[in-house]
């Protein structure tokens, strides 16, 4: 067996894709103080598979399911300065088996998720999902 087959057996064991995607955080009302901010530290990998229901005449529709977790920590930071350096970290976690995201389709390149953007309530629990997705448009 040449290296290619290796290569092709190994994608064809994956019944998905993976992309690493940026994180937004906005929080319920009422949610941080004012002087609060949140930083999210690293991008998060989603793993989505793409199905596509084909026709005679074309292609008719393409759905994304996103599969797996998705576990990040958000940092809660204060802008006063006798708070600076105090920070509360509240830990994120996403399972696609239990939530179904709002999809957003942006045009850019391929398709792939571009952004996660979560809601967050009391106690760091996710409220609701959504995830920017390029599409090609020619």
């Amino acid at each position: 067996m040449d290296i290619f087959e290796s290569f092709q057996k190994i994608n064809e064991q994956e019944d998905f894709y993976r992309n690493n995607v940026e994180v937004s955080v906005e929080f319920e009302s009422p949610g941080l103080d004012d002087d609060q901010y949140v930083d999210v530290l690293d991008n998060v990998e989603l793993q989505y598979s793409i199905d596509i229901e084909e026709r005679s005449w074309g292609i008719k529709d393409i759905k994304v399911s996103l599969q797996g977790v998705v576990e990040f920590d958000i940092i809660i930071r204060s802008n006063l300065p006798d708070e600076e350096g105090k920070e509360k970290v509240i830990p994120i976690r996403i399972d696609f088996s239990d939530v179904t995201p709002e999809i957003n389709w942006i045009e850019g390149s391929g398709i792939a998720p571009a952004e996660l953007h979560v809601l967050v309530g009391g106690e760091g629990k996710v409220k609701h999902v959504e995830v920017d997705f390029y599409y090609w448009s020619p």
